[in-house]
């Protein structure tokens, strides 16, 4: 259980890490929901970077391959690491 708490609160510390990364790439590639007045459907009113999915992904998918390859054993808790992959 020590250990799920430790993998969870890598993840979030990751994604916090990722996610400013990400959208400045998202403004670069101009990756953003602009609102249109015309449109209404839009609760916004400043430009949305739309990325920010990837951060999440990319901390699970750092986390994810650092447990496979350094062999963590997650059999106390019932979750194999085959099942995550």
């Amino acid at each position: 259980m020590y250990l799920l708490s430790i993998v969870f609160a890598l993840a979030g510390i990751l994604s916090f890490t990722f996610v400013p990364i990400v959208r400045k790439l998202a403004w670069h590639f101009r990756a953003v929901d602009v609102p249109a007045a015309a449109e209404g459907r839009k609760v916004h009113i400043h430009p949305t970077p739309l990325l920010g999915g990837l951060a999440v992904f990319f901390s699970f998918f750092i986390l994810v391959f650092l447990l496979y390859y350094f062999g963590v054993d997650f059999s106390a808790s019932g979750i194999k690491l085959k099942h995550l992959i």
